[in-house]
């Protein structure tokens, strides 16, 4: 079973009291003045007012704990975004590195298989576009 909260016993235990009183003061128990119930209903009040209070202090305290959380999420997602962004730019560092060998290496594969200076200096003042569909051309010749 769990266990009731500090406050909340102490709002029940002030309600209860309050209670008790009202019966006790119907049944005659008790001297016929108000007195009796005026101050249990009182104690039954302030008791809810103090749980209320304090529960409300209590829900605001985890409010800020999931802020707080919620911040420091927020923090590490943009540390990811940071980390993508620069193996991103690695990445495309990278594929422009493959490009300028793969260009490289089909410009030297149809210089060596030229077969005058010419055809040399015709094949130096292409394009990497036009390397690579005249290196497709050559490859598929026999």
């Amino acid at each position: 079973m769990p266990s009731l909260s500090l406050d909340l016993t102490i709002a029940l235990a002030l309600v209860l009291i309050a209670v008790v009183t009202f019966l006790a003061n119907r049944i005659g128990v008790l001297p016929r003045k108000s007195i009796p119930v005026f101050v249990g209903a009182l104690g039954a009040v302030f008791g809810l007012l103090i749980w209320r209070t304090r529960r409300a202090d209590a829900l605001e305290a985890r409010l800020r704990e999931l802020e707080e959380a919620a911040r420091a999420k927020e923090k590490e997602l943009e540390e990811a975004r940071k980390r993508r962004d620069i193996a991103e730019q690695e990445l495309n560092a990278a594929l422009a590195r493959l490009g300028q060998q793969k260009d490289f290496y089909a410009r030297e594969i149809l210089r060596l298989r030229a077969a005058d200076e010419a055809e040399r200096q015709r094949i130096a003042g292409l394009s990497t576009l036009e390397v690579f569909e005249e290196y497709a051309r050559s490859r598929a010749r026999p």
